[in-house]
């Protein structure tokens, strides 16, 4: 069973779409972690240790969705 290529494409427009929105919303929250870190007064090293850590948690959460059926 093949699928048509106009549909291929349809779907993984849509794939490409959703995944870079959840890389947006990641990088944002990021960002966002960051700056209430500085606020905070968290500077230096230990900003940059939880910033990475952060970041690492939900990029890891979010990738875990399986690979798409194009």
């Amino acid at each position: 069973m093949k699928t048509e290529r106009s549909e291929r494409r349809a779907r993984l427009r849509s794939i490409l779409v959703r995944e870079a929105v959840i890389t947006l919303a990641v990088i944002a929250l990021t960002v966002l972690v960051a700056s209430v870190l500085s606020s905070a007064g968290v500077t230096g090293t230990p900003q940059l240790v939880a910033t990475l850590a952060f970041s690492a948690v939900v990029g890891g959460v979010s990738g875990v969705r399986g690979f798409p059926r194009i």
